[in-house]
C-alpha cells in the first residue's frame, strides 16, 4: 500500500514545483491569512468533497494553465469551501480534494465549460483516474493548523 504525504493548503503545481515532483505554496488560499478562517465554509450542514484521484503519464504547459483555470472556476462558485493536494511519495499518483457546501455548488462546478475540457481531454495527460464524492459526517483533530472541514472537537 502506498503511502501519502498529506501537503495542507498546496493548491496547484507551479512550474517550480513540477519539475522537481513536488507541491509548492499556493499564490492564493481559501483561508484569510490573519485569522486562518474559510470564509465560505458552513458549519450548520455536512459539506461534500470530490476527490480526484490519477496516475499522470505526461503534464505538459497546457495542463498547467487548465488545470489553474479549474481551480479559478473552483474559488468562483459560491459553493466551494477550500482544497486539498495529496501526493504518494514516488508521486505517481495524485489526489485533488474539492470541499463543497452542497451538491448544486458540485454540480455547477462539474459542468463549468474548463471542468469539462480537461474531462474530455483526461487521456492526454493521466494513465488512469477514479472520483469519489463523499459527504463529509464529522472531523476533527487537535486544531494545530487550520483546516477547511470544522473541527468537531475545538476547544472553546
Amino acid at each position: 500500500m502506498s503511502q501519502f504525504v498529506h501537503l495542507f493548503g498546496f493548491d496547484s503545481w507551479s512550474s517550480k514545483s513540477r519539475k522537481q515532483g513536488v507541491f509548492a505554496l499556493p499564490q492564493k488560499s481559501n483561508a484569510d491569512q490573519s485569522t486562518g478562517a474559510f470564509p465560505n465554509r458552513r458549519t450548520d450542514d455536512d459539506m461534500l468533497s470530490a476527490q480526484f484521484i490519477f496516475e499522470t503519464s505526461t503534464l505538459d504547459e497546457e495542463f498547467f494553465t487548465l488545470d489553474a483555470l479549474i481551480d479559478d472556476a473552483a474559488r468562483e462558485n459560491e459553493g466551494f469551501v477550500g482544497k486539498d493536494n495529496w501526493v504518494t511519495e514516488d508521486g505517481s499518483r495524485r489526489n485533488s480534494i474539492y470541499y463543497w457546501n452542497d451538491e448544486q455548488s458540485l454540480r455547477a462546478f462539474a459542468m463549468h465549460p474548463k471542468h469539462l475540457e480537461a474531462k474530455r481531454r483526461y487521456q492526454d495527460w493521466y494513465s488512469g483516474f477514479h472520483i469519489v464524492i463523499s459527504e463529509v459526517k464529522k472531523s476533527y483533530g487537535d486544531s494545530a493548523f487550520t483546516h477547511v472541514t470544522p473541527n468537531s472537537r475545538a476547544r472553546k
